[in-house]
């Protein structure tokens, strides 16, 4: 069992992303487009790291922004920066053949989590540290927790539900941070439990159909090996 667990692991770390999200031709042109621009001195490792550069300048941000609102606006251009590092890190590394294939799945995907910590930190900082934004951690973090055990399971790397991938998630983010921005940032704390409630129905669809398919699997695995 051990061994096998361990063959799963290093498999996953060669799997593509795969999901159809609405913008993903488009992502897909614009990482195509970039991967020539990056300098031969920024190697994919260094873009990897970039997510902790993002992340401390994230929550510095958010806590600036207690004294001054100006702050919060500025929080976006952290998830641009952090979205087009994370977009190139892996693909400038194929296309250069660094190799770094299993510290580049570890790195980019811990650092990834990192940076949605900082985020939800950020928002604590604005909210309190209350039970929804813990909720709100737990169920962004099961999200994750979802798409990595498919891969160990199902040696799919899913990424995308109802047509919404990291992509499209980041540009509702922006969005919807920019708007509170607008309105007042502070009405968030009204809007946690509604926002944790839908994002937790999509989580239960997430999990039941996933696991309905992973039952069909294994029963056809059972009738083939009879």
């Amino acid at each position: 069992m051990y061994d096998t667990i361990i063959k799963l692991m290093n498999d996953s770390a060669l799997k593509e992303k795969t999901g159809n999200w609405l913008l993903k031709s488009i992502e897909d042109n614009f990482k195509n487009t970039l991967i020539p621009l990056v300098p031969k001195w920024l190697e994919t490792y260094h873009l990897t790291w970039m997510t902790i550069i993002w992340s401390v300048l994230v929550v510095a941000f958010f806590y600036l922004g207690l004294e001054n609102n100006l702050y919060y606006w500025f929080v976006p251009l952290f998830v641009v920066l952090q979205y087009i590092t994370d977009l190139l890190d892996g693909a400038v590394g194929r296309h250069r053949d660094t190799g770094l294939v299993k510290w580049g799945y570890y790195a980019d995907h811990f650092l990834d989590f990192i940076f949605l910590c900082a985020v939800i930190f950020g928002y604590a900082l604005v909210t309190g540290f209350g039970i929804w934004t813990f909720l709100l951690l737990a169920v962004v973090s099961a999200f994750m927790v979802h798409a990595f055990l498919l891969v160990s399971t199902n040696e799919e790397f899913q990424i995308s539900l109802f047509g919404i991938g990291p992509t499209e998630g980041r540009v509702i983010f922006i969005i919807s941070h920019l708007t509170l921005v607008y309105f007042g940032i502070d009405l968030l704390v009204n809007l946690l439990p509604y926002i944790v409630g839908s994002l937790s129905l999509f989580l239960l669809y997430a999990f039941l159909a996933s696991q309905i398919k992973l039952w069909k699997l294994d029963m056809q695995i059972k009738h083939n090996n009879i």
